[in-house]
């Protein structure tokens, strides 16, 4: 099988430039599940647009990891109960459930009831593709440019943008990486909570359903039993690397 994740820097979630066996919390799920029901499985690397693409079009067997919508359904196979395929997926089968917080500088006036945004100014913004950046799309919030999440936590941190919405933990590494972790916070509440699953071709699901519903099985455990501990240890080393570079400024 071949798996294709976004190239990009989401630790703890997903790590750019190493070898699969280290590239994140997410790819290690995936891995352990592959191995358990004895599936090879190749990791290869993308935007997340292109990732996408290359699902819908059967070039790719499996992509990590997507939000559900309905719209969705159109190009990949979600973990389905047998009796809904329209429907929801299998929260069972979940890859991981993510919070999106969004970041604001720490003496921004913006704030979030969990209905609205009050004050803003330039506009806010998210991952380009993502589910989360076409919310703020539909709330006439989203800034002008598209902005990937370093770029758009640094300009948060000068007060160029309002805020950036990202998962909670890759938006504090990516924070601590740039030293800006003493400038910016989260609003409260949470901006979005969702599911990340894993997604099969559909081509690939078709021919092998037996294949892809073990796979769903062993990654219901794989995440059960190691999720939170592969999470932890990856942000311990990530604290022993911010402890061991960071600097004042």
């Amino acid at each position: 099988m071949t798996l294709c994740i976004e190239d990009a820097d989401y630790s703890p979630f997903i790590l750019p430039d190493v070898p699969a066996q280290h590239a994140g919390v997410l790819p290690a799920l995936a891995m352990h599940a592959a191995e358990q029901t004895q599936q090879p499985l190749k990791l290869i690397r993308h935007p997340w647009k292109r990732c996408i693409d290359m699902v819908q079009k059967g070039q790719v067997d499996l992509i990590l990891a997507a939000i559900w919508l309905p719209e969705r359904d159109v190009w990949g196979q979600y973990p389905k109960h047998a009796n809904a395929p329209s429907g929801p997926p299998d929260r069972s089968k979940r890859l991981w459930t993510a919070e999106y917080p969004v970041f604001v500088a720490n003496n921004s006036s913006l704030t979030y009831d969990g209905k609205a945004f009050n004050a803003t100014k330039v506009g806010l913004a998210g991952p380009p593709g993502y589910v989360v950046t076409k919310r703020l799309a539909a709330m006439g919030l989203l800034y002008a440019q598209p902005l990937m999440p370093a770029t758009g936590l640094r300009l948060v941190a000068l007060e160029r943008l309002d805020g950036y919405a990202v998962e909670r933990h890759i938006g504090t590494h990516l924070l601590y990486q740039q030293n800006l972790q003493n400038k910016v916070r989260t609003l409260s509440p949470v901006f979005q909570r969702d599911d990340w699953y894993v997604v099969f071709s559909y081509p690939f699901a078709e021919q092998h359903p037996e294949q892809v519903a073990a796979f769903y099985a062993a990654l219901e455990q794989a995440r059960e039993r190691f999720g939170q501990a592969l999470l932890e240890r990856h942000l311990n080393q990530a604290k022993r690397q911010y402890s061991a570079t960071t600097t004042p400024r």
